[in-house]
């Protein structure tokens, strides 16, 4: 469920809502940047698995995802966690070896 919060500023009330993958697209479009669901869910919960897997353990679709918020979307991921436990150990050190290794500049030939 998408979060939504009310302030007050002096004498306006400003409603505040939680963006979903979409809106993020959208905002990430109109500043020129190509972006596609797997790419904004990726950037939004980077320190986790990649949505390659989380769609690979769930039965969920890509294009449902469009419409979920972070927070949503952080319940699915956690629970992809917690029944991969192994899984995630081992994307976690691969990823640390990946980013351990000298980057290869193509050659100019």
């Amino acid at each position: 469920m998408r979060k939504i919060k009310s302030i007050k500023i002096d004498d306006r009330e400003v409603t505040i809502k939680e963006l979903n993958v979409r809106e993020v697209r959208e905002v990430m479009e109109g500043c020129g940047l190509k972006a596609d669901a797997t790419l904004v869910i990726d950037l939004m919960l980077q320190d986790r698995l990649p949505v390659s897997a989380v769609l690979k353990a769930t039965d969920i679709q890509l294009d449902s995802l469009d419409d979920m918020t972070q927070s949503e979307l952080d319940t699915i991921y956690t629970a992809v966690e917690e029944l991969n436990p192994f899984f995630v150990r081992l994307y976690r050190d691969l990823a640390a070896v990946g980013d351990s290794l000298p980057s290869i500049e193509p050659s100019a030939d």
